[in-house]
């Protein structure tokens, strides 16, 4: 008797320590979660399932002028995602088949956009990728709370500062709606200094050891 009530304590611990486990609703996904804008046409936002670009699912939604605006309507076509912040994203996207509103078909030409990705959960600085000859750097000020672009020009002028190009970058220490205290990013030699690099002969190639 001892050991099968043990036993469904046993079963009784397990399950509800699975149940408190909490799941993340980001793993599996194909696409980051984003949306873009373009005044006149429906809103888009990414289908995070199939990595397309897809019209506002309501028909009515277009040009959210305020950062706020579009963190609730990243709430909106991603309910079932914990979406807790806005940033730009770094680079433009090339999306087709924007809708006018009230239309049902829509054209398929190419409009070039600056996303907004809508971010999940706790704040994730991004990983980024040194490639070989290129310094990964950042810069923090904790007195100071400023956008995306701010933080860009930032990171841009440090590489200038060093005769390097940007190679990227990302935010650090959200302190509001796509607002931040912070950036790191990544600074590569420009194109003359690699190939004037690659031309120089390696000295340890040059050594030739007799022995004594």
């Amino acid at each position: 008797m001892g050991d099968h009530t043990a036993l469904l304590l046993l079963m009784v611990a397990t399950l509800t320590f699975a149940i408190e486990v909490p799941s993340d609703e980001s793993v599996g996904l194909l696409a980051e979660p984003q949306v873009a804008m373009f005044c006149g046409k429906l809103n888009m936002h990414m289908n995070v399932q199939t990595g397309k670009w897809e019209p506002d699912p309501s028909g009515t939604k277009s040009c959210i002028g305020t950062k706020e605006g579009i963190l609730q309507y990243c709430q909106e076509v991603y309910p079932d995602l914990q979406i807790t912040n806005v940033v730009e994203a770094n680079q433009p996207a090339s999306i087709e088949n924007w809708c006018r509103k009230g239309r049902r078909q829509c054209r398929g030409h190419v409009v070039i956009v600056v996303p907004y990705r809508c971010l999940a959960g706790e704040f994730v600085s991004d990983a980024l990728l040194v490639p070989d000859m290129c310094k990964f750097l950042h810069q923090e000020r904790m007195d100071m709370c400023e956008s995306h672009l701010h933080w860009h020009t930032v990171a841009k002028e440090s590489c200038v500062d060093r005769s390097m190009n940007l190679h990227d970058y990302g935010m650090l220490l959200p302190c509001g709606i796509d607002r931040f205290r912070g950036v790191e990013f990544v600074c590569c030699p420009l194109e003359s200094q690699r190939n004037s690099d690659s031309e120089e002969p390696d000295d340890a190639d040059s050594v030739v050891w007799w022995g004594s």
